[in-house]
């Protein structure tokens, strides 16, 4: 038996979102079954831009993002409730890297590396300007275009130091005491340019690093570890070619986490020994490798 009538339920998102949903094509995420066993709840993002609070707090923030709505449905009654009333306490914030026992987050700020405990992410998640929360810095060399924290993008590396906190990417050991991640040093790229023609009032000029085929300034990759015990970093010696490419190898996720909120990224292999590849740049080698901790 359907779980809902997909003909009705497009025409009421159509009605509230004011997005024309067709039937075979519902957008909908994050499914979640409520406790009750009768409801549950899930998201649907529209075309429409995300507006700002009314006291235009979070006004920078919202730019080039669309308004997500949330809803909640009945499934013995078919009904389907907006939750407008609640849409800010059930929205998300993605820049935390949790821990395989939960109780540790990694995430970049102004280029460098920090960590929180759970119990302060928590209060993040209802206020990120609670002056509570208590944040461990763990790096301080971080810099423009070395930094940790930086997007695949690479554009408008001017907002990279405004305090906002930004999601890294990397793997936990099982028992959490590591993470591990690639940072890139890309100050010898030289420079490449787009026309955002999207920004408002007037397109503006983004600027970023970009290897251009042939040329001799490539990124150079690094490897660290960090060691939550203590909060140490170490880098670990990977070179094997001329401006190779590091890849962390993630333990497949089952498919009951796949919807679940903070998973952590736990590295392909046991506590102490993760696993890698390493890349030469014309890609005619790709070596797997291992790394054990301690044995360098």
């Amino acid at each position: 038996k359907l779980l809902f009538d997909r003909d009705e339920l497009a025409s009421q998102l159509t009605e509230i979102v004011k997005d024309p949903f067709e039937a075979r094509h519902l957008p909908i995420t994050n499914l979640k079954a409520e406790e009750d066993g009768r409801t549950f709840t899930f998201e649907v993002k529209s075309t429409k831009d995300a507006t700002p609070k009314k006291d235009g707090k979070d006004k920078k923030d919202k730019k080039n993002e669309k308004e997500i709505f949330y809803f909640s449905y009945d499934y013995p009654t078919r009904k389907l409730t907006h939750l407008k009333d609640k849409e800010d306490d059930l929205k998300k914030i993605y820049w935390g890297s949790v821990s395989p026992d939960g109780k540790t987050v990694i995430y970049a700020k102004d280029l460098n590396l920090y960590r929180m405990s759970r119990e302060d992410y928590e209060k993040a998640k209802k206020n990120e300007k609670d002056s509570t929360i208590v944040e461990i810095q763990l790096t301080t060399d971080g810099m423009k275009d070395f930094g940790y924290g930086i997007p695949y993008s690479m554009l408008n590396t001017d907002t990279l130091c405004n305090g906002k906190r930004r999601r890294v990417g990397g793997v936990w050991s099982p028992d959490s005491r590591y993470f591990a991640m690639t940072v890139s040093d890309d100050r010898a790229v030289k420079e490449l340019w787009v026309i955002n023609s999207m920004a408002r009032p007037r397109p503006t000029l983004e600027t970023y690093k970009y290897q251009m085929p042939g040329e001799k300034e490539a990124p150079i990759e690094h490897l660290y570890l960090f060691d939550l015990v203590d909060n140490k970093r170490k880098e670990i010696k990977v070179a094997a070619y001329k401006d190779q490419s590091i890849g962390l190898e993630y333990k497949p996720m089952m498919q009951k986490q796949r919807d679940m909120e903070d998973q952590a990224a736990v590295w392909q292999g046991d506590n102490n020994r993760f696993f890698l590849t390493r890349s030469s740049r014309d890609l005619h080698r790709i070596d797997v490798c291992s790394y054990t901790i301690g044995q360098d």
